[in-house]
């Protein structure tokens, strides 16, 4: 968290529970993107670029988190703010 928080990185992870947990113990910390399921790698790429797309342009993701799940063949994409994810 040190060099995510330190170099303002927007961290990109599928493990949930560990990072949600971590990025909840910040007071502020520059965003966390969560792709739910675990898949092939290509499908994660598919949905980090769907990912990636709902963020557009926007450059200030400060204590929000972006989930992106497969439901079926549908991507879903949450945003939330951290302390609502806890």
């Amino acid at each position: 968290m040190r060099r995510v928080r330190d170099d303002a990185f927007v961290f990109i992870t599928n493990n949930a529970s560990d990072f949600l947990d971590l990025h909840s113990r910040e007071e502020v910390h520059p965003g966390l993107i969560i792709i739910i399921p675990n898949v092939k790698p290509e499908i994660q790429r598919a949905l980090l670029n769907a990912g990636l797309r709902h963020i557009g342009m926007r450059t200030d993701l400060i204590n929000k988190v972006i989930e992106i799940d497969l439901n079926g063949d549908e991507i879903e994409i949450n945003e939330f703010d951290v302390p609502d994810a806890i």
